[in-house]
């Protein structure tokens, strides 16, 4: 799947440099994020959808005669593909010349284009960014199932529900009895545990 990430990157920028939008548009998903770091002061950092992103990609055009970018290395960090980039073009007119060096990431997920970051200052950079993305994407995933059950204990002690709150521990929950110097192990058979809840939710 790897591999199969960098080619359809690979065949994006090809599409891409040829002028086929609308084809690269058809490799991303319909609801895929666009954030350009570097973007102009009158556009959006970051844009999500597949119009938002034809609408800025309008904006490349009106303001550059001639755009692309040339990929010098393709960078598996799944599920991202980094790219060392070249991006250079002509404004429109006025003749200007643009030609900057920078990492581009793209995320994919089942062989579509769902996330991508362009202008990270260097591929190192764009490495480091993306795993901690990744990093912060794991904890979330466990995060919202200890805020739920950290809730029902606090909603089961506003209502003095002692079974509720014995309910929310793990049958075998070990607990530290600091002041005896002793543990305990398992709720229900935890009489010690038991009777000083009980006294504190009367």
């Amino acid at each position: 799947m790897s591999q199969e990430n960098v080619e359809i990157v690979r065949r994006a920028n090809a599409l891409a440099n040829a002028g086929e939008r609308e084809s690269v548009l058809a490799l991303l998903d319909p609801q895929a994020e666009w954030c350009d770091l570097a973007h102009a002061p009158d556009t959006r950092e970051v844009v999500r959808g597949i119009d938002a992103i034809r609408s800025v990609w309008q904006q490349w055009t009106i303001a550059f005669d001639e755009f692309g970018a040339d990929v010098y290395e393709y960078i598996d960090v799944h599920p991202w593909v980094v790219c060392d980039v070249r991006w250079h073009g002509k404004g429109q007119g006025s003749g200007l010349n643009i030609d900057l060096r920078q990492a581009d990431a793209y995320e994919l997920q089942n062989g579509k284009i769902v996330r991508v970051v362009l202008a990270y200052p260097d591929v190192a950079a764009a490495i480091k960014a993306v795993g901690l993305a990744e990093s912060a994407m794991s904890e979330q995933s466990t995060t919202p199932d200890l805020v739920e059950l950290v809730g029902r204990l606090l909603d089961a002690a506003d209502r003095r529900d002692f079974d509720a709150i014995m309910r929310s521990f793990a049958p075998d929950a070990v607990w530290e009895a600091v002041s005896l110097g002793t543990s305990f192990e398992g709720v229900a058979a935890n009489p010690w545990l038991s009777q000083r809840l009980a006294r504190r939710l009367r």
